[in-house]
């Protein structure tokens, strides 16, 4: 991941980048505990998709297989897009716009209809709200520019 060198010729990445990278790292994160006994309750249950998978990411969140693996490839995805400026700043904008129509999708959704494919529950909904919203601010404020600041450049 490197966007510019300083004045000792190290490479560093802009603080977009590090927000985008880290976000990534929760992404798959996330999507390796959606797997994993004791992280998620109720895992004899997990089905590949629908609102019937009764597994439940730290007992809270309503996972499927589906679910888990769309976690993997958005983590996945933000380390990839994180190697530059502009595609760590679309990463968060976009993602979280992704995130925030995921958001209404889950209020308008009935949680036992069919169409709750992903599945969503009542917590998995309002985590997307925050999601949303905190990865376009993080994509806007930190994205503004692309100039790196280090503490120990020197002009």
């Amino acid at each position: 991941m490197t966007t510019s060198s300083t004045a000792r010729g190290r490479m560093t990445a802009s603080a977009v980048q590090k927000a985008a990278l880290v976000v990534g790292i929760v992404f798959i994160v996330v999507g390796i505990l959606g797997f994993i006994p004791g992280a998620t309750t109720n895992i004899e249950t997990l089905m590949f998709a629908g609102h019937e998978s009764g597994a439940l990411l730290l007992g809270v969140f309503q996972v499927s297989i589906l679910h888990n693996i769309v976690h993997l490839l958005y983590g996945i995805a933000g380390v990839a897009l994180a190697r530059t400026f502009s595609g760590a700043r679309n990463y968060l904008i976009w993602g979280g716009a992704v995130y925030l129509v995921l958001w209404l999708y889950g209020l308008f959704v009935a949680l036992d209809s069919p169409a709750n494919f992903v599945p969503l529950n009542d917590a998995d909904d309002w985590l997307h709200l925050v999601l949303g919203l905190g990865m376009i601010a993080l994509g806007l404020t930190l994205g503004r520019s692309d100039r790196v600041r280090t503490s120990d450049s020197r002009v």
